[in-house]
């Protein structure tokens, strides 16, 4: 496992980006019509808002380790390929947990506080809503593409929109498994506990 963290770590390329957005900007184009049937939920959420900010962020490990990944599982090396798949997963986490800190201390400057996390195609934010994120971050000069189906590339890839509140969420108890509302992850550490509230917000994060 030592080797191949190191191994993780001599092939990625982690690059990250964050841009702080005023709602303004989509309540105008949402009142336009603009947003109706391209990008359906996010964008009505934050037209919504009370808050006048939100954030968008992206970031990605690069193609690299994806690669190694598959080359490892041609070879059928596929325990080498699980760990090596692991600890690039572990890696996006932390990236997605670094910015997260950003988009936070950012929040607070403004004097509001970092709230609800919506990742594309999770939790009932349609896959769509990813066409929104990449308009309004510079997606290409972090090397990050959507294929036909939306799904980011390089793979290894992570991006959320981050609503801003007026006042600091409670940090929800338990693991993330106990919070996530997918139903059937193959993944899942522990049973996962309906929470209330409204819209694609509704978890304490």
């Amino acid at each position: 496992m030592c080797d191949g963290i190191d191994r993780a770590v001599a092939m990625v390329n982690p690059v990250a980006g964050y841009r702080v957005i005023s709602v303004e900007k989509i309540r105008q184009r949402s009142a336009s019509g603009r947003y109706d049937s391209a990008f359906p939920n996010v964008a009505h959420d934050l037209a919504e808002s009370s808050v006048p900010y939100f954030a968008v962020y992206l970031a990605t490990l690069g193609d690299a380790l994806e690669s190694a990944v598959r080359d490892l599982g041609a070879r059928s090396e596929m325990v080498a390929a699980m760990a090596l798949d692991a600890i690039g997963t572990a890696m996006l986490d932390t990236m997605g947990r670094k910015l997260e800190g950003q988009v936070d201390s950012r929040a607070r400057r403004l004097g509001f506080f970092s709230g609800c996390r919506i990742g594309p195609g999770l939790n009932g934010a349609d896959m769509e809503n990813q066409v929104l994120l990449f308009s309004l971050l510079d997606a290409d000069t972090l090397g990050v593409r959507l294929n036909a189906s939306l799904v980011m590339q390089p793979a290894k890839s992570i991006s959320a929109f981050v609503i801003f509140n007026n006042e600091e969420l409670r940090q929800a108890p338990g693991n993330k498994c106990s919070r996530c509302q997918m139903k059937r992850c193959q993944f899942r550490l522990s049973p996962n506990v309906a929470t209330s509230g409204r819209g694609l917000c509704n978890q304490r994060t």
